[in-house]
């Protein structure tokens, strides 16, 4: 997976969270940087398997698949400001750890 990571480093998913940063007008810190980044692989994570599905399987995909990269790409531009604040305030809630049954 590291050597995944080393070839994407600095590709487009990456690069959304620069663009954020900029928009924002706010420097980054490291925390906030790898949050930005993250938040560009979840826009890029849940189109890709769209153009799998058509592409590679050959599988039907939305109608309205213009409208629901739309939704995706509304998403990602208004929830991510929101995201990284959490981050740089340190508010965010930790994640629930899980039972052992």
């Amino acid at each position: 997976m590291r050597r995944f990571g080393s070839k994407t480093r600095g590709r487009a998913p990456e690069s959304h969270g620069g663009e954020l940063n900029f928009s924002e007008a706010t420097p980054a810190a490291q925390a906030q940087r790898n949050a930005q980044i993250e938040r560009g692989w979840s826009l890029h994570a849940s189109l890709f398997p769209l153009g799998v599905r058509k592409r590679v399987y050959g599988l039907a995909v939305p109608d309205d698949l213009d409208a629901k990269i739309e939704r995706q790409v509304d998403a990602f531009l208004n929830g991510t400001p929101a995201a990284l604040q959490c981050v740089a305030s340190g508010s965010c809630a930790a994640p629930a750890k899980r039972r052992r049954g």
